[in-house]
């Protein structure tokens, strides 16, 4: 199975689970959670109504991914062309139902970290 798969509701907000390749760890996002990226590539779900600010730390780049669900065609490149510093060397980027993701250590974020 691709490592694409959809999140089954059994894991809320800020849990990851390995996907069924073994390759990658995929994490729900949504309220005010911690995520820590490291060992396995993540793929974070940013799902539209969930709120909050998420604060991803250990994000890489060219390994890990920020997954849009539920969000209009636009969404992605409206949250890099408004993106601010979060004031201590990452990126904080907003989504139009107030969701909020702080990738720490990452100075601007950009369309290939999106999967």
């Amino acid at each position: 199975m691709s490592a694409e798969l959809a999140m089954d509701g059994r894991f809320g907000a800020g849990h990851c689970r390995p996907c069924e390749d073994g390759a990658k760890k995929r994490c729900a996002a949504g309220g005010n959670e911690a995520i820590t990226a490291g060992g396995l590539s993540i793929l974070i779900d940013v799902r539209a109504g969930s709120g909050g600010l998420e604060t991803v730390s250990g994000f890489r780049a060219s390994i890990d991914g920020l997954h849009l669900v539920g969000y209009g065609s636009s969404e992605q490149a409206s949250a890099i062309a408004t993106q601010a510093s979060d004031g201590r060397g990452g990126s904080l980027l907003a989504f139009s139902d107030g969701t909020r993701v702080d990738l720490m250590g990452i100075a601007a974020a950009n369309q290939t970290m999106f999967a």
